[in-house]
């Protein structure tokens, strides 16, 4: 079996691809609404400087990578051939796994509601666009 399960090109467009989708989640779709439900809970959302910034967005990359990379290896393990298949899987792992594993983390971080849901549904919705981007790729 290949170290990757798809080209590395596949993988790197279904980071990138996720990597947008959180600019565009977390600014002009949910921003104020995440910021707001942190600030009312205590929590305000302070601007980064620069330097934290760059680092922020290059860890959400990387991250963005393993999550391409594990989503490439469940659908090379599942031989997934469509996209309906493909979109169940995400499904299973973008709800399953994240938005399980962000629900338990946010139990016990006090995180409020809108919070939890605004990052769980990114998460899931994330997964789902890099099943689909790198379902493309196999075509």
């Amino acid at each position: 079996m290949p170290i990757l399960p798809m080209p590395p090109l596949a993988i790197l467009a279904a980071a990138v691809t996720c990597w947008l989708l959180a600019a565009l989640w977390y600014t002009v779709l949910f921003g104020r609404a995440w910021s707001g439900a942190l600030a009312r809970a205590g929590r305000p959302v302070e601007r980064p400087g620069s330097s934290t910034l760059v680092m922020q967005l290059v860890l959400t990359f990387v991250g963005n990578l393993f999550v391409a990379t594990a989503v490439a290896w469940v659908l090379q393990c599942f031989g997934t051939t469509g996209m309906p298949v493909a979109s169940r899987l995400a499904m299973v792992l973008g709800v399953g796994i994240a938005a399980s594993v962000l629900g338990v983390a946010a139990v016990w971080e006090r995180k409020p509601l809108a919070v939890y849901l605004i990052d769980a549904g990114y998460h899931i919705l994330a997964v789902l666009v890099a099943a689909l981007v790198l379902m493309q790729w196999r075509h």
